[in-house]
């Protein structure tokens, strides 16, 4: 099974999956128009300023277990809505966030608070739900995430995917020619081939594990298509690794250009 680099935005989408109780209550507010603003973190420990409960003025601790339908209705008021890290407790609702102000090309007062939140409350998911344009939004850090409804999501999930196929072919040929070890200035033209490549692949397949992420258990297919491209991925790479002394030796010997070895282990694949 594909599995996704340990990355905070892509573990963070996995809780925001379609077939989540979270989830459900994100589509049930974005399709009632209500809007929303919360914010999922712990208070920390006391004394540290940068917590989310620093930022929090007003509104009224509840402490009561989560449920959808629950944050649903809490998010018609005003306030945000404060979640815990685990999200099994509403801790606070109606609650008024006081961020230091930072730029921002947010252009509705949610968005641009949730953006505030996100970057000045390091671990804090801050996510916003318009109220007039239909979009649930996740903000991590100095990252956001737009995310779809499924039906646009399925239709969007399947580009990324063939692509991603389409340069592991390549990725694979390239290697392939590699092995051969022809003339200096053949190395040096598939070396750069396989450098784009790549970053062309990384590039897809990260697009596509974002994708997965969302779709939860609705993403059967491309998990298994990612899968394969992956396996083949690396093995290729493990050849690559396997020639790459006899490249570095025939570049010492015949003078020629450098040439760059990529590091595969920052792909994260597994």
């Amino acid at each position: 099974m594909f599995e996704l680099p340990n990355d905070p935005l892509l573990q963070h989408l996995k809780t925001v999956a379609f077939g989540t109780e979270f989830r459900k209550a994100l589509d049930t507010i974005r399709v009632a128009k209500t809007g929303g603003l919360i914010v999922i973190g712990d208070p920390g420990t006391p004394g540290v300023p940068a917590t989310v409960d620093s930022i929090c003025e007003g509104g009224f601790v509840l402490n009561t277990p989560f449920s959808a339908a629950r944050l649903a209705e809490l998010s018609k008021m005003d306030g945000a809505v404060l979640v815990s890290s685990c999200l099994s407790t509403i801790r606070s609702a109606n609650v008024h966030l006081t961020p230091h102000p930072t730029p921002t090309t947010e252009t509705g007062m949610r968005h641009r608070t949730a953006e505030c939140v996100a970057r000045q409350i390091q671990g804090a998911v801050v996510i916003a739900i318009s109220k007039r344009n239909d979009t649930i939004t996740l903000f991590l850090a100095g990252e956001k995430y737009v995310l779809l409804d499924k039906v646009r999501l399925l239709a969007e999930s399947s580009h990324p995917i063939d692509m991603a196929e389409f340069y592991g072919r390549g990725y694979s040929d390239a290697i392939s020619n590699l092995l051969s070890l022809k003339s200096p200035d053949t190395i040096k033209h598939d070396l750069k081939l396989i450098n784009q490549l790549r970053d062309k692949l990384f590039s897809t397949i990260w697009t596509s594990g974002c994708h997965n992420a969302e779709l939860g258990t609705d993403g059967d297919i491309i998990n298994a298509r990612l899968t394969k491209v992956v396996k083949a991925v690396n093995v290729a790479a493990a050849a690559l690794e396997q020639i790459s002394g006899a490249i570095v030796r025939d570049r010492q010997t015949t003078r020629t250009a450098e040439f760059r070895i990529i590091d595969h282990s920052s792909m994260g694949f597994g």
